[in-house]
């Protein structure tokens, strides 16, 4: 069985200094650090298994990037133009993670900051019958205020915690 052969990947001077800057950076995500090492690789024509060693991913990955590189190369002939910020923005965009497919939130960042107003109330100044807030109650008065149209006592509190209260 004869496999095509995929054409080798050529960077452009500027493509090449922002992907060497990436790969040396100490600040950058671990993660665009890994993937432009391995795309410099790629150019420099090192065998994709001693990529996959060296940068601690399956050679299927590799290939993953090395298509999505190929396939970015009209994307990044055409913002040629830009300055080398906007040019690296494009490129950590190009290896950035894509969305990964799952249900979308429940609950919107307006939900969660009106429930947070509402635990930094206090509760006899709305009028109800308990001095402290607990994850329950927020929840049964979140829904009587038409903030959300349900939501679970377990959902309230890691909003609590995320935001820093304490749970009784």
């Amino acid at each position: 069985m004869k496999y095509s052969k995929k054409p080798p990947l050529v960077l452009s001077d500027r493509e090449y200094t922002i992907l060497q800057q990436m790969a040396n950076s100490r600040t950058l995500a671990h993660h665009l650090v890994t993937r432009a090492t391995l795309i410099l690789r790629l150019v420099a024509g090192l065998p994709k298994e001693a990529i996959a060693q060296e940068v601690r991913l399956t050679r299927k990955m590799i290939y993953v990037w090395y298509d999505r590189w190929l396939a970015a190369q009209d994307t990044l002939s055409g913002v040629t133009e830009e300055d080398d910020t906007a040019f690296r923005q494009v490129i950590e965009e190009i290896l950035a993670d894509r969305p990964r497919p799952g249900a979308p939130p429940t609950f919107t960042a307006e939900h969660v900051c009106d429930i947070m107003a509402f635990a930094c109330k206090k509760p006899e100044d709305l009028g109800l019958p308990f001095t402290t807030w607990t994850p329950s109650e927020l929840a049964r008065t979140a829904v009587n205020q038409g903030i959300v149209s349900s939501i679970s006592p377990a959902s309230v509190g890691r909003f609590l915690k995320s935001g820093g209260f304490a749970t009784p």
